[in-house]
Protein backbone atom coordinates (compact mmCIF):
# COMPACT_ATOMS: atom_id res chain seq x y z
CA UNK A 1 0.00 0.00 0.00
CA UNK A 2 3.06 2.53 0.95
CA UNK A 3 4.35 1.85 -2.28
CA UNK A 4 0.97 2.50 -4.04
CA UNK A 5 0.28 5.47 -2.50
CA UNK A 6 3.45 7.22 -3.46
CA UNK A 7 2.04 7.35 -7.21
CA UNK A 8 -1.89 7.70 -6.12
CA UNK A 9 -2.38 4.31 -7.71
CA UNK A 10 -5.07 2.98 -5.42
CA UNK A 11 -6.10 6.21 -3.79
CA UNK A 12 -9.83 7.78 -5.11
CA UNK A 13 -11.39 11.05 -3.77
CA UNK A 14 -14.67 11.63 -3.47
CA UNK A 15 -16.46 14.93 -2.71
CA UNK A 16 -19.53 16.08 -0.42
CA UNK A 17 -20.93 19.06 -1.17
CA UNK A 18 -21.05 21.96 1.35
CA UNK A 19 -23.65 24.53 1.33
CA UNK A 20 -24.35 28.06 2.64
CA UNK A 21 -27.25 27.66 4.71
CA UNK A 22 -28.35 31.34 3.75
CA UNK A 23 -28.50 31.25 0.39
CA UNK A 24 -28.47 27.59 -0.16
CA UNK A 25 -25.01 28.43 -2.91
CA UNK A 26 -22.10 25.47 -2.84
CA UNK A 27 -19.31 27.42 -0.87
CA UNK A 28 -16.92 24.14 -0.67
CA UNK A 29 -16.30 20.49 -0.73
CA UNK A 30 -15.26 18.23 1.45
CA UNK A 31 -12.15 15.78 0.03
CA UNK A 32 -12.94 12.04 1.30
CA UNK A 33 -10.48 9.34 0.73
CA UNK A 34 -11.76 5.98 -0.52
CA UNK A 35 -9.24 2.87 -1.51
CA UNK A 36 -9.72 1.11 -4.88
CA UNK A 37 -11.35 -2.69 -4.29
CA UNK A 38 -13.01 -5.20 -5.22
CA UNK A 39 -16.12 -4.95 -5.88
CA UNK A 40 -16.50 -1.68 -4.18
CA UNK A 41 -13.94 0.49 -2.88
CA UNK A 42 -12.94 0.24 0.60
CA UNK A 43 -14.43 3.58 3.18
CA UNK A 44 -11.36 5.57 4.94
CA UNK A 45 -12.01 3.59 8.39
CA UNK A 46 -10.49 0.54 6.39
CA UNK A 47 -7.43 1.82 5.38
CA UNK A 48 -6.69 4.94 7.26
CA UNK A 49 -6.17 3.56 10.62
CA UNK A 50 -3.05 1.22 9.66
CA UNK A 51 -1.75 4.06 6.95
CA UNK A 52 -1.45 6.19 10.57
CA UNK A 53 0.01 3.88 12.25
CA UNK A 54 2.76 3.11 9.97
CA UNK A 55 3.95 6.60 9.63
CA UNK A 56 1.95 7.37 6.20
CA UNK A 57 -0.28 10.20 7.99
CA UNK A 58 1.69 12.77 6.23
CA UNK A 59 1.88 10.71 2.77
CA UNK A 60 -1.69 10.29 2.43
CA UNK A 61 -2.78 13.94 3.59
CA UNK A 62 -0.13 15.16 1.03
CA UNK A 63 -1.70 13.25 -1.81
CA UNK A 64 -5.07 13.92 -0.86
CA UNK A 65 -4.39 17.58 -0.84
CA UNK A 66 -2.48 17.25 -4.63
CA UNK A 67 -5.34 14.45 -6.05
CA UNK A 68 -8.03 17.43 -4.46
CA UNK A 69 -6.36 20.44 -5.06
CA UNK A 70 -5.86 19.51 -9.17
CA UNK A 71 -9.47 18.24 -9.70
CA UNK A 72 -11.05 21.16 -8.31
CA UNK A 73 -8.81 23.07 -10.86
CA UNK A 74 -10.33 21.50 -13.78
CA UNK A 75 -12.37 23.55 -16.22
CA UNK A 76 -16.10 22.18 -15.60
CA UNK A 77 -15.29 22.50 -11.75
CA UNK A 78 -17.34 25.24 -10.25
CA UNK A 79 -15.71 28.22 -10.37
CA UNK A 80 -13.78 29.18 -7.19
CA UNK A 81 -15.44 25.87 -5.30
CA UNK A 82 -13.07 25.79 -1.49
CA UNK A 83 -12.16 21.88 -0.63
CA UNK A 84 -11.29 21.26 3.11
CA UNK A 85 -8.92 17.66 3.77
CA UNK A 86 -8.29 16.16 6.94
CA UNK A 87 -5.02 16.36 8.96
CA UNK A 88 -4.32 14.54 12.30
CA UNK A 89 -2.70 16.97 15.36
CA UNK A 90 0.24 15.33 15.41
CA UNK A 91 0.95 16.35 11.63
CA UNK A 92 -0.69 19.71 12.08
CA UNK A 93 1.93 20.33 14.29
CA UNK A 94 4.83 20.07 12.46
CA UNK A 95 6.83 23.61 11.53
CA UNK A 96 7.26 22.05 7.72
CA UNK A 97 3.46 21.29 7.43
CA UNK A 98 3.53 24.86 5.44
CA UNK A 99 5.74 23.88 2.98
CA UNK A 100 4.35 20.64 2.24
CA UNK A 101 0.19 22.45 1.75
CA UNK A 102 2.15 24.61 -0.35
CA UNK A 103 3.77 21.96 -2.74
CA UNK A 104 0.90 20.72 -3.64
CA UNK A 105 -1.16 23.72 -4.51
CA UNK A 106 1.79 24.95 -6.15
CA UNK A 107 1.90 22.17 -8.53
CA UNK A 108 -2.10 22.69 -9.54
CA UNK A 109 -1.72 26.14 -9.65
CA UNK A 110 -4.61 26.33 -6.60
CA UNK A 111 -5.10 29.54 -4.61
CA UNK A 112 -4.26 29.00 -0.61
CA UNK A 113 -7.67 30.59 0.33
CA UNK A 114 -9.07 27.46 -1.36
CA UNK A 115 -7.79 24.74 0.89
CA UNK A 116 -9.37 24.75 4.20
CA UNK A 117 -7.79 22.16 6.76
CA UNK A 118 -9.70 19.61 8.90
CA UNK A 119 -8.28 19.17 12.22
CA UNK A 120 -9.10 14.88 13.06
CA UNK A 121 -9.70 13.24 16.56
CA UNK A 122 -7.40 10.38 15.37
CA UNK A 123 -4.95 11.30 18.90
CA UNK A 124 -4.88 13.62 21.66
CA UNK A 125 -3.81 17.39 21.86
CA UNK A 126 -0.39 16.63 24.24
CA UNK A 127 0.67 20.37 23.65
CA UNK A 128 -1.95 23.57 23.61
CA UNK A 129 0.82 25.81 23.18
CA UNK A 130 2.26 24.51 20.39
CA UNK A 131 -0.75 23.53 18.27
CA UNK A 132 -2.09 27.00 18.57
CA UNK A 133 0.66 28.42 17.05
CA UNK A 134 0.54 25.92 14.46
CA UNK A 135 -3.31 26.91 13.48
CA UNK A 136 -1.90 30.65 13.30
CA UNK A 137 0.67 30.08 11.31
CA UNK A 138 -2.25 28.17 8.60
CA UNK A 139 -4.69 31.14 9.10
CA UNK A 140 -1.95 33.73 8.25
CA UNK A 141 -1.30 31.74 4.98
CA UNK A 142 -5.31 32.00 4.15
CA UNK A 143 -6.52 28.51 4.90
CA UNK A 144 -9.50 28.07 7.14
CA UNK A 145 -8.76 25.78 9.92
CA UNK A 146 -11.42 23.68 11.71
CA UNK A 147 -12.21 21.58 14.29
CA UNK A 148 -13.41 18.37 12.97
CA UNK A 149 -16.39 16.40 14.32
CA UNK A 150 -17.44 18.13 17.16
CA UNK A 151 -19.46 16.59 19.74
CA UNK A 152 -22.37 17.91 22.33
CA UNK A 153 -20.45 18.49 25.46
CA UNK A 154 -17.35 18.05 23.49
CA UNK A 155 -13.87 16.91 25.54
CA UNK A 156 -11.93 19.43 23.85
CA UNK A 157 -13.88 22.55 24.28
CA UNK A 158 -10.45 24.16 25.62
CA UNK A 159 -9.59 24.09 22.26
CA UNK A 160 -12.02 26.91 21.33
CA UNK A 161 -9.45 29.73 23.07
CA UNK A 162 -7.59 28.63 20.03
CA UNK A 163 -7.73 30.79 16.56
CA UNK A 164 -9.38 28.50 14.64
CA UNK A 165 -11.93 29.47 12.01
CA UNK A 166 -14.50 27.55 12.68
CA UNK A 167 -16.04 23.87 14.06
CA UNK A 168 -18.06 20.87 12.14
CA UNK A 169 -20.79 19.67 14.19
CA UNK A 170 -20.85 15.89 14.45
CA UNK A 171 -23.52 13.94 12.80
CA UNK A 172 -25.07 12.72 15.75
CA UNK A 173 -24.97 16.28 17.75
CA UNK A 174 -26.67 17.83 14.44
CA UNK A 175 -29.19 14.82 14.16
CA UNK A 176 -30.20 15.56 17.93
CA UNK A 177 -31.14 19.46 17.52
CA UNK A 178 -34.75 18.58 16.70
CA UNK A 179 -34.98 16.46 19.61
CA UNK A 180 -32.50 17.95 22.65
CA UNK A 181 -33.30 21.65 23.85
CA UNK A 182 -29.62 20.93 25.29
CA UNK A 183 -28.34 20.31 22.09
CA UNK A 184 -30.12 23.84 20.46
CA UNK A 185 -28.59 25.95 23.31
CA UNK A 186 -25.09 24.30 22.65
CA UNK A 187 -25.12 25.43 19.30
CA UNK A 188 -26.54 29.06 19.96
CA UNK A 189 -23.88 29.05 22.82
CA UNK A 190 -21.55 28.53 19.92
CA UNK A 191 -23.12 30.67 17.67
CA UNK A 192 -22.68 33.81 20.28
CA UNK A 193 -18.70 33.22 20.24
CA UNK A 194 -18.52 33.90 17.07
CA UNK A 195 -17.31 30.62 15.42
CA UNK A 196 -18.44 29.35 12.13
CA UNK A 197 -20.22 26.67 11.87
CA UNK A 198 -20.55 23.40 9.62
CA UNK A 199 -23.55 21.24 10.67
CA UNK A 200 -22.72 17.47 9.16
CA UNK A 201 -24.99 14.60 8.77
CA UNK A 202 -28.00 16.95 7.40
CA UNK A 203 -30.79 13.98 6.65
CA UNK A 204 -33.73 15.80 6.77
CA UNK A 205 -35.41 18.72 5.86
CA UNK A 206 -36.71 19.65 9.03
CA UNK A 207 -33.13 19.43 10.28
CA UNK A 208 -32.01 21.93 7.70
CA UNK A 209 -34.72 24.28 8.14
CA UNK A 210 -33.31 24.36 12.10
CA UNK A 211 -30.06 25.43 11.03
CA UNK A 212 -30.56 29.05 9.95
CA UNK A 213 -32.44 29.78 13.15
CA UNK A 214 -29.72 28.51 15.57
CA UNK A 215 -27.03 30.60 13.56
CA UNK A 216 -24.98 27.55 11.71
CA UNK A 217 -23.17 29.00 8.93
CA UNK A 218 -22.84 25.54 6.54
CA UNK A 219 -24.07 22.76 5.83
CA UNK A 220 -23.14 18.95 4.39
CA UNK A 221 -25.01 15.50 4.50
CA UNK A 222 -27.35 13.17 2.72
CA UNK A 223 -30.63 14.98 2.50
CA UNK A 224 -28.12 17.15 -0.12
CA UNK A 225 -25.84 14.73 -1.74
CA UNK A 226 -23.57 11.90 -0.74
CA UNK A 227 -20.10 12.30 -1.35
CA UNK A 228 -19.43 11.92 -5.50
CA UNK A 229 -17.26 11.54 -7.74
CA UNK A 230 -15.59 14.58 -9.41
CA UNK A 231 -17.17 14.21 -12.51
CA UNK A 232 -20.88 13.99 -10.97
CA UNK A 233 -20.49 17.05 -8.82
CA UNK A 234 -21.69 19.30 -11.75
CA UNK A 235 -24.99 17.44 -12.14
CA UNK A 236 -25.34 18.05 -8.84
CA UNK A 237 -24.91 21.41 -9.04
CA UNK A 238 -28.05 21.96 -11.84
CA UNK A 239 -30.45 19.20 -9.72
CA UNK A 240 -29.68 21.60 -6.36
CA UNK A 241 -30.26 24.96 -8.36
CA UNK A 242 -33.46 23.33 -10.27
CA UNK A 243 -34.66 22.14 -6.66
CA UNK A 244 -34.42 25.50 -5.41
CA UNK A 245 -36.40 26.81 -8.09
CA UNK A 246 -38.76 24.90 -7.88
Amino acid sequence: MARRLDGDDGLLLRYQPIVRVRDRRLVMVEALARWRGDPVALGPGSFVPALERAGLARRLAAAVARIAASDLMRNGTPAGLAVSVNLPVDELEKRDTLSWIADQLRAARMPRHRLAIELTETSPVRDFSRLGRSVRRLRARGHQVLIDDFEMDDRRRRLLRLPFSGVKLDKDFVQSLATSARARQQVRRLARQGLSMTAEGVSTAAIWRSLRHLGVERAQGFWLARPLPLAALSAWVDRWRASQAG
